[in-house]
């Protein structure tokens, strides 16, 4: 069992994915000392870098906060004759799971996975994802898609066919003065989850759900058996888009123009809304 953070105040752990990151931990672990609350504890699960990756978080020093370092190993993201772009959602999929089971071992209130390319730019950041009492909520960031740049979040929105449909949508497309939404699903680089699911052994990062990424087939295994995701849209999120070792985007800059693997998934996404379009379309035409 982890200590609660303060008098009153729910305990809460960071869990944090890396590899090949030394160029950001400085910067990511400036913010996380800005934090007040701070978390009791941060997991990180080092992937065999050769960098100096795994030497910055044992050597991490945060007042009042526990580091503990996790490790397992895999081929090379970077190498595509190695590991298919395909497959990048495996590695990320399989380090949020044995943070998973490390944060079921240690039983905390609250879990938050941060990714070393995420910036907490409000110190309140824990407090604004736990004071909801939600079992899953993110926090709102933007990302690279094929269809440009888009909040890593899929929201549900209503269309003349009366269903829930889900939608990508801009930063500037955020309702101005709403902080809670309920959303389809949300990106795991800022992601809370309560005891309740985290000890739910039903919802799991890996493997991962076909034709989904590891944290939005989390978030649509979680709503199938009831639970509701949520996004916080007023916190001040940073996300580092260069960091070199997101295949996705070494690949997007080697092979500029080539029409590569974004995943099935998102394809699917894509023709789904184009086809809600062409029957809306016919709705009006009636």
């Amino acid at each position: 069992m982890v200590k609660k953070n303060a008098k009153d105040a729910p305990s809460t752990i960071l869990l944090v994915a890396v590899y090949q990151c030394e160029d950001v931990l400085d910067e990511w672990a400036s913010w996380i000392r800005k934090l007040n609350p701070k978390p009791s504890k941060i997991v990180f699960c080092e992937n065999g870098s050769t960098d100096d990756t795994l030497k910055k978080c044992l050597s991490l020093k945060i007042k009042d906060v526990d580091i503990e370092v996790i490790r397992f190993w895999t081929a090379d993201m970077r190498d595509r004759k190695i590991f298919p772009l395909e497959k990048c959602y495996d590695v990320i999929g399989h380090a949020r799971q044995l943070l998973l089971t490390r944060a079921r071992q240690l039983d905390p209130d609250y879990a938050i996975y941060i990714d070393s390319d995420i910036f907490l730019l409000d110190p309140t950041t824990i407090e604004a994802l736990t004071i909801w009492k939600k079992d899953i909520i993110g926090g709102a960031y933007m990302r690279i898609f094929p269809t440009g740049l888009k909040v890593a979040t899929l929201f549900y929105a209503s269309d003349m066919l009366g269903e829930k449909i889900r939608r990508w949508r801009k930063l500037d497309k955020l309702v101005a003065g709403k902080i809670l939404y309920a959303v389809h699903a949300t990106s795991g680089g800022c992601l809370c989850l309560s005891r309740k699911i985290i000890q739910d052994r039903r919802v799991n990062f890996y493997p991962v759900p076909e034709k989904h990424s590891e944290d939005f087939g989390y978030c649509d295994t979680a709503q199938k058996l009831g639970y509701q995701v949520y996004l916080d849209g007023m916190l001040k999120i940073g996300h580092k888009q260069e960091l070199k070792w997101r295949a996705w985007d070494e690949v997007r800059e080697r092979e500029e123009g080539h029409d590569y693997d974004y995943g099935t998934w998102i394809e699917d996404s894509l023709k789904e809304m184009k086809e809600r379009k062409e029957a809306i379309r016919e709705v009006k035409g009636k």
